[in-house]
């Protein structure tokens, strides 16, 4: 079996969809290999808060969000590059990718909310048990 190609990957999220000032961007593309641009529609993002049963996103901010993901792609690819979308829990976006490449690093902002850091800690534990 060839081995896997090795990959940087740029993890966007709901609140940093830009690419000026956005400092994990830059980091990704100073490391020596190519960049895998990721933004997951995870459902944890639509689903009602536990202590409100609100939606954590409500139908305007979604459209926003689209409309932001969107615009993204629009300025990697005219930079040469693209976004990879996917539909599903963020932990599967990264099992998907590992099905491809080797991950040597993931850059992204650091998430500061409890139920954020979790599912940064679950993508840390799939992407432990790929080595």
């Amino acid at each position: 079996m060839a081995p896997k190609p090795r990959v940087s990957v740029v993890w966007y999220k709901c609140t940093e969809l830009r690419m000026h000032d956005h400092i994990p961007l830059q980091q990704a593309h100073l490391q020596p290999y190519p960049v895998v641009h990721l933004f997951v529609f995870d459902p944890f993002w639509f689903r009602p808060l536990p202590l409100t049963r609100l939606p954590k996103t409500g139908p305007i901010r979604a459209q926003f969000l689209c409309e932001s993901v969107a615009d993204l792609r629009g300025s990697l690819r005219e930079r040469g590059h693209d976004l990879v979308v996917r539909h599903c829990k963020t932990t599967d976006a990264f099992r998907e990718l590992l099905e491809t490449f080797e991950i040597h690093a993931v850059f992204a902002y650091s998430e500061v909310c409890s139920q954020e850091i979790k599912i940064e800690r679950d993508v840390a534990a799939v992407l432990r048990s790929a080595h």
